[in-house]
């Protein structure tokens, strides 16, 4: 995830900002190192001269990832593809597909993390049960806020992408 961030701090933060608009975990790739990196840049588009203001445009990209925001204002900006990255993050944590309407559940990943994971000591019960107890308890709890405050509702609470970047290496370096 570590890299997938330093794609989108690149590219969120260059003279030509560029906003992906479809970053999904089936776009990710892994080097030979199981580095990630960020690829299916198709929908790409550039961002607005000023970061103040966002680009409209036709709304394009996954059901599950998609800012709610973007969908119902033909808005994007970097938040978008933070919010994209946070529903990501959950679904590397908990196993779990962004789009989860299949018995049992009858709601996305997000809304159902929101709810759950509002509560800490819910964490054990959310996190992918394949991963046993090969886990920092801390790193995930912190992986788990950082998504959360990804896919805020309210854009200026989402974190920036060098924001998100820092975070995911400060939980690797203090639980490594």
């Amino acid at each position: 995830m570590i890299g997938i961030a330093r794609a989108l701090t690149y590219m969120h933060s260059s003279e030509n900002q560029v906003i992906h608009r479809d970053v999904k975990t089936s776009k990710i790739l892994l080097d030979k190192d199981f580095n990630g990196k960020l690829g299916g840049f198709d929908l790409a588009k550039f961002g607005p001269a000023t970061r103040e203001i966002d680009v409209t445009t036709r709304i394009v990209g996954t059901i599950g990832y998609t800012d709610p925001k973007y969908v119902s204002t033909g808005h994007v900006s970097a938040k978008s593809d933070i919010y994209s990255f946070g529903v990501v993050l959950l679904e590397t944590l908990t196993g779990q597909r962004a789009s989860r309407k299949n018995p049992p559940f009858d709601i996305g990943l997000v809304e159902w993390a929101s709810i759950v994971l509002a509560d800490r000591s819910e964490l054990k019960k959310v996190i992918d049960p394949r991963l046993g107890p090969n886990y920092p308890l801390e790193g995930a709890f912190s992986c788990v806020a950082l998504a959360l405050t990804c896919i805020a509702v309210d854009l200026k609470h989402r974190p920036s992408s060098e924001e998100v970047l820092l975070n995911l290496e400060r939980i690797y370096i203090f639980n490594r």
